[in-house]
């Protein structure tokens, strides 16, 4: 439903769903671009590393089936 403020309980939230009588407020953290972009490097070297792991272990067909997700 996007971004807004709930009164009640006096939050900021980025979005919201509501699945019959339950809310769900999703509150991202709010980051720098500097710190956004260390996050995402971090992710590419632990995904890097997992790549290279499949590959030692010659696993060709679960290479494949990461390649066909990305």
């Amino acid at each position: 439903m996007g971004a807004g403020y709930n009164e009640e309980l006096k939050i900021h939230y980025d979005e919201f769903y509501q699945f019959g009588n339950t809310r769900i407020y999703i509150v991202a953290p709010k980051i720098s671009e500097e710190e956004n972009q260390k996050r995402w490097e971090r992710v590419n070297e632990v995904a890097n590393r997992i790549v290279q792991e499949i590959i030692a272990r010659g696993n060709q067909s679960e290479i494949d089936k990461l390649m066909k997700r990305a």
